[in-house]
């Protein structure tokens, strides 16, 4: 599965990482967004389930998708400046964060909601 999301990542970049790919004035998707995304699904250990989906965004990061149903939702983007923004909804309830990503290491908090809410 991680070797799938690695070529998601791949394709992404291929597609999108040229001014205006989504015809709407998109910013190239960054190559450091891209590289930041796959350091995070490498860490990925078994115990945390996977992204249902990966996006790309038109500020040109990249975004790792969790869902369940409409109230249960969590956003990672990527932008390839060594930080994690993050957003979530969970049961009507909206979180929203940002945390440094420079360690080889998961940041505890998105760890926490990720096992607590899609595990």
């Amino acid at each position: 599965m991680k070797i799938d999301l690695i070529e998601k990542l791949d394709e992404i970049y291929k597609e999108c990482s040229v001014e205006n790919w989504d015809g709407y004035s998109a910013n190239p998707v960054s190559f450091d967004a891209i590289q930041e995304a796959k350091r995070f699904i490498q860490l990925l250990s078994n115990e945390l389930p996977q992204p249902n989906e990966i996006l790309p965004e038109p500020d040109g990061a990249v975004g790792l998708v969790w869902y369940k149903s409409a109230n249960f939702i969590f956003v990672i983007s990527f932008s390839g400046k060594k930080i994690i923004d993050y957003v979530g909804i969970f049961h009507g309830k909206k979180i929203k964060g940002t945390v440094s990503f420079e360690d080889d290491l998961i940041p505890q908090i998105i760890k926490d909601i990720i096992c607590s809410n899609f595990v």
